[in-house]
């Protein structure tokens, strides 16, 4: 499915980083507040989504081969954020 993860802490953790990602989360749920209303007065449909925050320990890297490699974070904290319930 279509996803964006957000990275709070990586590479340089910082002490707020779980405040920064629960403000995060937040405001995109103010933003989509916002989106919907513009788009019901236009009669289009509502859109919605789910928001995923958990705080632990992950890795971060460029996971892959030097002919593809990307940078991603892989962990119990990363699939317990990403998880459905």
């Amino acid at each position: 499915g279509d996803s964006i993860m957000a990275v709070f802490g990586a590479p340089t953790p910082r002490p707020d980083d779980a405040l920064r990602a629960i403000r995060a989360a937040h405001d995109m749920q103010r933003a989509l507040i916002d989106l919907n209303a513009r788009r019901r007065a236009r009669n289009l449909a509502e859109l919605a989504h789910g928001i995923g925050v958990h705080y632990g320990v992950a890795i971060a890297g460029n996971i892959g081969t030097s002919e593809r490699a990307q940078y991603t974070v892989i962990g119990d904290s990363v699939n317990t954020a990403g998880s459905k319930v």
